[in-house]
């Protein structure tokens, strides 16, 4: 099972450092497939295996991590997260502009 998770949070500075404790726990941002590659927008990740409640639990102890370092009034909260499976799945590869244009 590969477990797609998008989220908001109440901090949207944050997103980067929350990708960086995910991908630390191997979630991934991209993958490719048939010579193609796809990235996926800046509040998605996905692993390779996995249950759904994990990933949500993994989103929650990142976020809750950061917040440690932060006062009483300055947590992050998350706002909005689902979390599915992610086959069968359909997607644009992504179209990097060649030198010339």
């Amino acid at each position: 099972m590969s477990p797609f998770i998008v989220f908001d949070v109440s901090d949207t500075s944050a997103i980067p450092q929350i990708i960086t404790g995910m991908r630390g726990l191997g979630y991934y941002t991209s993958w490719n497939f048939n010579n193609n590659s796809y990235l996926l927008p800046h509040n998605c990740l996905w692993r390779a295996d996995g249950l759904q409640q994990k990933a949500m639990d993994d989103l929650t102890n990142v976020v809750n991590g950061l917040n440690v370092a932060r006062g009483e009034n300055n947590k992050i909260r998350i706002d909005r997260c689902i979390v599915l499976q992610i086959q069968p799945w359909i997607g644009k590869p992504n179209q990097l502009p060649t030198p010339n244009q």
